[in-house]
Formats: C-alpha cells, structure tokens, sequence
C-alpha cells in the first residue's frame, strides 16, 4: 500500500512539472486567427497567423509568401519563429513573442548574390489588431 501511495505521488509530482514548466512545446497553430499591425523600421506592417503559416503584407512586393512557423511557451508569453522565403529576393527568419494583445520580435533576411550574402536584422513590435 505505501509504494502505491508512493508511485501514485510520483506520477502525480510528474504531471505536474510538465503541465506548469515555464517552457514547453505547444502546437503550432496556437496563433492562428491573430494579426498584428506592426511596426518595422518605422514602416507599418500586417504580421499575420493563419493555417499554421506566418505572412508578413510588407514582404508581398518581394515576392514572400506565407511561410510555416512554430511556437513555445516561455514565461515571457508565447514564442514564435517564422522562415518565409522569395524566389529572387532569399529566405527571412522571423522570431517574436506575443504577449496578450502584443507582438514584438525580430527578422533577419539574408539574400545571396554575386559578391556574396547580404544581410538585414531589424526589430518590430505592434499590437493585435481587433
């Protein structure tokens, strides 16, 4: 009877670091629904979660598209990255947290060409927008 009280207070004590650890791995379409008026570099942009795909309205005119992303629960809120991805203009990661009705993150595109690889990081933050 004791090991059995025992196991059960194990099993018990288990469960309960896996539910309340402070990060854990949370499906990926937890965001979808959610967009964000953002702000970049000074210029406005939609960052929007949709079918388990992040897209940025900004990137449109360089041919991104929608790309897949993946999340974390973190004690600072939910943690996302992105990877989006043009034909002619290379490959964007986007990495956040959203926070309540905030997002802020980063993305770094980098873009190959002759004399080598170009690269830009710049942050973002916004709000949902409702």
């Amino acid at each position: 009877m004791r090991q059995l009280v025992k196991a059960v207070f194990v099993a018990l004590l288990v469960i309960m670091f896996l539910i309340f650890s402070p990060i854990t791995s949370i499906s990926s379409d937890v965001l979808d629904g959610k967009q964000f008026v953002a702000t970049v570099d000074g210029d406005q942009d939609i960052l929007t979660f949709k079918n388990g795909t992040f897209h940025s309205s900004s990137c449109d005119e360089y041919g991104f598209g929608p790309g897949e992303y993946s999340t974390q629960n973190t004690e600072r809120g939910i943690a996302f990255e992105a990877t989006t991805s043009s034909e002619n203009h290379g490959q964007m990661v986007w990495t956040g947290t959203v926070e309540g009705d905030s997002i802020e993150g980063s993305y770094h595109w980098a873009k190959k060409g002759w004399l080598g690889t170009k690269e830009k990081t710049k942050a973002f933050t916004g709000t949902m927008n409702k």
